[in-house]
């Protein structure tokens, strides 16, 4: 009854256990699986590499580790974090392999979701600095602007003599 998906084969392949879990991959697990071989349950391909990981994990003596993508019965695709050990007898020689794989697509789902609410907090921020930096401009824009706006106003609309027009006419210029 473990949340896990638990194997045990010998090194030649044949299935001495699987555990209730394997029924999300097939419903017929684990009943029509144990006493079966890797090339019976799995595409050539797959049971190849499973085939030589197992005799590497026997030959060395060490586990080993990886993530795998396997497609459930109801269609859906999860990934699995898996270990798979040497069986040893007491002998301390290999006999068989073990793999217990736990899956973590909710996790890594929870993740993916973690990073792309940091992304988006991580652009309005950008965005928030940019509305604040383009504010700042049009005020002082707008401070540069309103001298320039009401000196030419004021030499349109009124009578001026050479001197003062000069002066505001300086006084635009400067603004400008």
């Amino acid at each position: 009854h473990a949340p896990l998906l638990i194997c045990a084969k010998t090194l030649s392949g044949t299935v001495l256990f699987v555990n209730r879990r394997f029924e999300l991959l097939d419903p017929q697990a684990p009943a029509t699986w144990v006493g079966k071989r890797v090339f019976e349950l799995f595409p050539p391909d797959a049971a190849v590499a499973m085939a030589n990981q197992d005799q590497e994990v026997a030959r060395t003596g060490t586990p080993q580790h990886n993530e795998l993508q396997l497609k459930h019965i109801d269609g859906t695709w999860h990934t699995y974090q898996k270990v798979k050990f040497p069986l040893v007898n007491e002998d301390g020689h290999a006999f068989g392999v073990a793999s217990i794989a736990l899956d973590i697509t909710e996790r890594l789902d929870a993740d993916k979701q973690r990073r792309d609410l940091q992304e988006k907090m991580t652009e309005t921020q950008r965005l928030e600095s940019l509305g604040v930096l383009a504010g700042g401009i049009a005020h002082d824009l707008n401070n540069l602007l309103v001298p320039v706006l009401n000196n030419s106003y004021l030499l349109r609309t009124s009578a001026w003599d050479a001197e003062s027009v000069s002066d505001l006419a300086e006084q635009i210029e400067t603004g400008a």
